[in-house]
């Protein structure tokens, strides 16, 4: 796959996570978030099970349970720790907290000796710009007022934010050597039972008449989503760096507010306009390649293996240093005279 269908897949999935906000807000009217959750995870693994019955002896790669279980439980915690911080704090800080993943990214990419490329920063700081103009956070402001100070809820969104940058940099780290479909499964399933326990655990309200309320957000979110999206990012993850990535990702808050103001009737003012310009903007900076030839520091790609010549070729190598088989010609007269 190349880089741009690689990118291409990325941004879709952006697009069904932003249309899946709409579904989550619906879905919450009915639901608790980790019954939600535990729901929409376990339609992404029905959905994606004939799938993975089907392509049975074509797909590539391993499934590490240890991957999986650590991509679950960071989903788990991104996920409840997000549903749980917004009702203890405003939407438009939870917005822009949310969004610091967009600069954990590259950070965590720093910290594991995989730091990103310049264009990828720039890109960073704008999609986090863009963010702070849509949600309304005015920092200066806060500042002066001497509101700055973090709440439990604000700690909750943060925490969150570092869980989804985890989400991407591991999975950034597993997706080339694993089975994307295999992989994506095994998370959801583990997932699933760790949102069904939060729910159980939180005493959160279920029956068939609220689950029926709800179906279709439920759906949407299991099959598009959680299936089809969380696969498009592992898939797309293979050729992409972590925190190019990331920066694409954040188109997400894009999509979001747009489908906000197609189906539920939300307002689009001028400001979220601007961000959303500042945001495509981070996006097309990071697009900006090194010239050719030179090496990009967040590839993620492992260093070529290179592997010393067996006993074996070192024999070949010594009787014939040059590597160039004689003439035939020349060799039937060898032969001729050693036999005369």
């Amino acid at each position: 796959m190349t880089t741009a269908r690689a990118e291409g897949l990325l941004l879709l999935a952006g697009v069904v996570w932003g249309a899946g906000f709409v579904a989550q807000k619906l879905g919450a009217e009915h639901l608790g978030p980790g019954y939600f959750n535990a729901l929409r995870l376990g339609i992404g693994v029905l959905a994606l099970a004939p799938v993975i019955v089907i392509t049975r002896g074509r797909s590539s790669g391993s499934t590490s349970a240890r991957a999986a279980a650590g991509l679950s439980v960071l989903f788990t915690l991104g996920t409840m720790l997000q549903q749980a911080g917004v009702g203890r704090t405003t939407t438009a800080k939870a917005g822009f907290l949310t969004g610091l993943y967009v600069l954990f990214v590259p950070l965590l990419g720093v910290v594991l000796g995989r730091g990103p490329r310049a264009a990828v920063w720039v890109g960073a700081g704008l999609a986090f710009l863009g963010l702070a103009i849509m949600s309304g956070v005015d920092l200066a402001a806060s500042n002066a007022a001497g509101g700055a100070t973090l709440n439990l809820g604000d700690a909750m969104i943060l925490a969150c934010a570092v869980c989804w940058a985890g989400h991407v940099v591991l999975t950034g780290h597993v997706a080339a050597r694993s089975d994307a479909l295999r992989l994506a499964v095994t998370q959801f399933a583990i997932a699933a039972v760790l949102c069904a326990a939060w729910g159980v655990a939180a005493g959160e309200a279920i029956s068939p008449e609220r689950i029926g309320s709800a179906a279709g957000p439920v759906l949407y979110s299991g099959v598009l989503a959680i299936a089809a999206g969380f696969t498009f990012q592992i898939i797309a993850q293979r050729h992409v760096p972590p925190a190019h990535a990331a920066v694409l990702f954040s188109l997400e808050a894009v999509f979001a507010a747009v489908f906000g103001w197609l189906i539920l009737r939300e307002g689009m003012s001028e400001r979220d306009a601007l961000g959303c310009g500042v945001m495509f903007a981070g996006v097309l900076v990071s697009q900006v390649r090194p010239r050719r030839g030179a090496p990009e520091p967040d590839s993620g790609a492992p260093p070529p293996i290179v592997s010393l010549p067996d006993a074996e070729a070192r024999e070949d190598q010594t009787e014939d240093p040059i590597g160039i088989d004689p003439p035939r010609e020349f060799s039937e007269r060898i032969e001729t005279d050693s036999q005369g």
